[in-house]
């Protein structure tokens, strides 16, 4: 059995991993960045369960994480990581969306299409942009393009959510509840060591 700051130290270690997720997503890649997000969500839960050993190290460490987890089983943020990770885990879906700001844009900016291009898009359901490309069976794919280089002067950006964001972080980046989850997590932890360390 881990002791108790070993598991700190370990759930410490799990939101770095989270975080670093998080830095992934600055992937220009749409498909890299919704992995990346996926990953995100399950490594920042994964710092919970850590938490949750704590049941396990003592009569003083198991009342206080029952505390903590009524704390926050109250917060959004927590919550909705939960929500979403088992959601996951149990219908392989993170109900991904994604958001588009645009200060301007011209159709002559469209970039000469590649071979077999049929249509172009800008931001689909996972942030990307660029062409729908035909196979020769009659299939189609997407081609897409980085359009901070392809459009550098409309100033484009794009960004993941979901559909069940809470409160104030509705249509908002993904990124930005889940590093509120680390920082909510981060400050468990610091009084977490505190408390219990006074108390040893």
């Amino acid at each position: 059995m881990p002791s108790i700051n070993e598991i700190f130290e370990t759930a410490l270690e799990q939101l770095e991993l989270t975080e670093l997720q998080l830095k992934n997503m600055e992937n220009v890649s749409p498909k890299a960045r919704k992995s990346a997000a996926v990953a995100a969500v399950a490594m920042a839960r994964t710092s919970y369960h850590s938490l949750k050993k704590l049941q396990e190290a003592g009569q003083e460490a198991r009342e206080w994480f029952k505390k903590i987890n009524e704390r926050l089983s109250k917060s959004e943020v927590s919550e909705w990581v939960r929500k979403t990770r088992d959601r996951m885990l149990k219908e392989a879906d993170l109900s991904i969306s994604s958001g588009m700001h645009i200060e301007s844009f011209s159709s002559d900016q469209i970039p000469t299409p590649p071979p077999n291009a049929v249509s172009f898009f800008l931001g689909d359901e996972i942030g990307g942009s660029g062409w729908f490309v035909l196979h020769p069976d009659g299939s189609e794919s997407k081609y897409y393009i980085d359009v901070s280089q392809t459009f550098p002067e409309s100033n484009i950006t794009s960004w993941l959510t979901t559909t069940d964001m809470p409160g104030e972080y509705f249509g908002e980046p993904i990124e930005k509840i889940i590093q509120a989850l680390v920082e909510e997590y981060r400050l468990i932890i610091a009084e977490g060591k505190a408390q219990l360390k006074e108390n040893s």
